[in-house]
Formats: C-alpha cells, structure tokens, sequence
C-alpha cells in the first residue's frame, strides 16, 4: 500500500482512504521512504515466497498408509496361521474401539467449547472417517452444523470487531464457531493418537 501510494504521489497530490488497522504501518513505512530509506520495488513485494515442504499432508497421508499397512498386515497374518475368524473379530474391535474413541474426544472437545448438541453428535459421528481423510476434519462438520444452528447473520460478524470482554467473545455466535471448530479438531487429533496403539496391536499381534 505505501509503495502504490509513493508511486501514485510522483503524478501529483494523493488522498488515500485506509482502515484504521492499516494506518500505524502504513505512516511507519512512508516515513522510512521520506527519511531515505528505500522501499522494496512492487514487484519484490508481490513475489510469492516459493513453498516448502508440506509436512502436514505428509504426516496425513502418512497416517493413512500406516493405518492401512497395519490393518493389511493383521489380516494376512491371522488369515495366513488359520485364524481367520478370530481376525475378523479383532479387527470389528479395533473399528469400533476407533468408532467410539473419535466420537467420545470429539463430541466433549466441542461441548467443552459450548457448542450445540447436534454439533457435539455431527462432528462426533463423523470423526472416525475425517481421521483417515488427509482434506477434512471433524471439526469443520462440528461448525458448519454450529452455523446452520445459531443461525448467524452478518450483523454478528460485524459485532465481533465491537467485543470489548471476554463474556462478550464467548456470547458472540462467530466466535463460538471458530471454538467449535477448533475444539473438533483437537478432540478428534486427541483421539486418533490415543487410538493408534489400538491398531498397532492388532497389525503386530501384541
């Protein structure tokens, strides 16, 4: 923004219209340039920063492939000594024991975080699967539903720049959505991890 108005300045007088956010930084900058300090040319500021290693997709999908390694392994194992049958039920066991991990660590994270019922169930049920899904999360189920319910408005996103204390924030239905989603997630990552050892003994036969 200053380096656009600098440059606008050299045509003539400039009048610029800022939010108030912006004017510390933006007065900050002007005067590094007027003190003769130069500023980074328009075209090294909008250069995109090359990315580096996705490491979260990389535990993700590292996740999923451990988990199904494990399950593949267990199987062939017990199918391979004759035990097909015993297999199978450890395997339902070890499902279910993820099943209801998820749903318990999820479902109290977003009560915790004072959502609604429904989306305390919603993000819950759904969290078994969006464990094993590298591009959702249980938590984004738990705050969509937390829309659909507190009904949101654009007035209450207005209202969160107007929240002077804490009872406020916490009242504020924006706010409660983004608890709720976060506190989705971290139940259901709480959840997956306390889970893994499930799936460990099943693939190693521990």
């Amino acid at each position: 923004m200053a380096r656009k108005i600098l440059e606008a300045r050299k045509k003539g007088k400039v009048v610029a219209v800022v939010g108030a956010g912006h004017l510390t930084g933006l007065r900050k900058e002007l005067e590094k340039e007027l003190s003769g300090e130069k500023m980074p040319s328009v075209a090294e500021l909008e250069k995109v920063p090359p990315k580096g290693f996705p490491w979260g997709k990389a535990i993700s999908w590292g996740l999923v492939f451990g988990v199904a390694v494990l399950i593949g392994w267990g199987v062939y194992r017990g199918v391979a000594a004759g035990e097909w049958q015993q297999t199978l039920a450890d395997l339902g066991n070890a499902l279910l024991w993820w099943f209801i991990l998820h749903a318990v660590f999820t479902a109290i994270a977003v009560l915790i975080a004072r959502g609604h019922p429904l989306s305390a169930a919603v993000g819950g049920l759904i969290a078994w699967f969006t464990a094993l899904h590298p591009v959702l999360a249980a938590g984004w189920f738990a705050g969509y539903t937390e829309i659909k319910v507190r009904k949101l408005k654009n007035k209450h996103l207005v209202d969160v720049f107007r929240l002077d204390s804490w009872n406020a924030y916490f009242k504020n239905p924006v706010i409660r959505v983004l608890l709720v989603t976060v506190a989705g997630n971290l139940g259901s990552s709480i959840a997956t991890y306390i889970s893994l050892p499930v799936f460990v003994r099943f693939g190693l036969g521990g």
